[in-house]
């Protein structure tokens, strides 16, 4: 008989494909366009997981508008590799750059927590949550980029350093 491909594998491929598409757009200059066709992609996609509830060895990417997935909620999931996690890192910058402050946290905050070393990604995180005056969790993420890169001595903006002298701007 025929073997099934899961539906896991349909919604990667779909995946990979959208999102490469909207960086080449973006790539272009086009950046409304690549958002836009990132968000259709997130309320409308072909396919989603068969699985009940999302799996913790892999990145969940919650669809419907929904920044967080429960199990009754509509999601795909991709493995975490450092393929898709540059790729998503593109993307979090990308929506960084469009002050898309709600997709960074939902793309960005999975990656900041599960990875240290993936600062670039953290501090677009940080930056949006100081940008929708969420400030004690941008400082959480802040910290983190602080902390890592004196260690690993590399270039730390210096806004970094000036949110912890800052008071809350309200």
């Amino acid at each position: 008989g025929k073997k099934s491909v899961p539906n896991d594998l349909f919604f990667e491929e779909y995946f990979t494909r959208t999102a490469d598409s909207v960086l080449k757009t973006y790539g272009r200059g086009q950046i409304k366009k690549a958002v836009l066709s990132f968000k259709d992609f997130l309320d409308s996609p072909p396919i989603q997981s068969a699985n009940n509830c999302p799996s913790e060895e892999h990145y969940a990417i919650c669809l419907k508008g929904k920044r967080v997935c429960g199990c009754s909620d509509p999601f795909g999931q991709i493995p975490w590799t450092t393929k898709h996690v540059k790729r998503l890192e593109k993307l979090i910058s990308m929506f960084a750059k469009a002050r898309e402050h709600d997709l960074v946290i939902r793309f960005g905050k999975p990656i900041a927590d599960k990875y240290n070393d993936r600062t670039n990604a953290t501090l677009h995180v940080a930056d949006s949550y100081w940008n929708t005056r969420n400030y004690t969790k941008a400082r959480t993420y802040y910290t983190k980029v602080r902390d890592v890169r004196m260690a690993q001595r590399v270039f730390i903006p210096k806004r970094v350093f000036n949110r912890f002298e800052a008071e809350d701007p309200d």
